[in-house]
């Protein structure tokens, strides 16, 4: 069987000074400050563009949570350059057709950034003739795998599928040798549930929210949580200068599967954004 590749992205956070946007929403630069927030937006853009061609064709790709930012409550409604949640769709929208996938998954992310009383992805996802889930398992080639024409493909026995566990939140850590624990616990309880036989034991487990990728493997599993794609950007973000001090990997992965038995590990396609890198001032 044909391999195919599979995309997964998360925290795009579109909307926010830091999240991904086309040029139509690129800030007005009539100060320093803003300048530098609208060459950082910039600079983001044009690496996701130039990363993504690197990467296509891809084949699946998986949106795990936050694609847009929300009404930014905690942050005084500052630091925004979409401030309503439709817009904000709109432009992770033109996300979603930069990577141009022959199939799309949402996952639901944090109802702080997607909204409490309802979600505002779910158009977007229904746009994209994808499904919406909470927790998506998702068996890749093989029984499970939904075909071109949207019919379920039976070609390998489901043995041979290489079984995903999606979900967005997941607990973080403070320090960096306790980054592996919290994803580390998903698998265990994933291996728990599936004992019972209430869930689908998972090959591949992604976890998203933290902004950070890091991982934990055994013989033919892997668990990890994935990069983000918001720029962390000081100038504008009181929540984020005030409270957050921790490592941000910007980006996202690709895995190229066949089979149970053949797939690639998760190749991070990132770049440091020379724009989002404060500069200490001369007294």
């Amino acid at each position: 069987m044909k391999s195919k590749r599979v995309g997964i992205f998360a925290d795009e956070h579109c909307g926010s000074r830091g999240g991904l946007a086309p040029e139509n929403w690129w800030i007005k630069g009539y100060t320093p400050q803003l300048r530098k927030i609208a060459r950082t937006q910039r600079e983001a853009w044009n690496a996701f563009l130039s990363l993504i061609r690197a990467a296509k064709p891809i084949d699946i790709a998986i949106w795990n949570g936050d694609p847009i930012d929300g009404r930014q409550d905690a942050n005084g409604n500052l630091g925004l350059v979409a401030t309503d949640q439709q817009e904000q769709c709109d432009i992770f929208r033109r996300v979603v057709e930069a990577v141009g996938a022959t199939q799309n998954f949402f996952v639901v992310g944090t109802p702080y950034h997607e909204g409490k009383a309802e979600n505002f992805v779910w158009p977007v996802a229904r746009d994209f003739g994808g499904q919406f889930w909470s927790h998506l398992w998702l068996r890749v080639n093989g029984s499970r795998c939904i075909g071109d024409d949207g019919a379920v493909l039976r070609d390998t026995p489901e043995k041979d599928d290489l079984v995903f566990d999606v979900k967005h939140y997941v607990g973080a850590s403070q320090v960096e040798h306790g980054r592996h624990t919290q994803v580390s616990r998903q698998r265990v309880d994933n291996q728990l549930w599936a004992l019972r036989n209430d869930q689908p034991l998972a090959d591949v487990l992604v976890r998203s929210h933290v902004h950070y990728y890091r991982g934990c493997w055994g013989p033919g599993w892997i668990a990890f949580t994935t990069p983000a794609l918001q720029v962390p950007v000081p100038e504008g973000n009181k929540h984020g200068e005030l409270k957050c001090s921790g490592m941000v990997d910007w980006g996202f992965l690709t895995m190229d599967v066949e089979n149970k038995r053949s797939w690639s590990w998760p190749q991070f396609h990132g770049a440091k954004l020379a724009c989002a890198r404060p500069k200490a001032i001369k007294a």
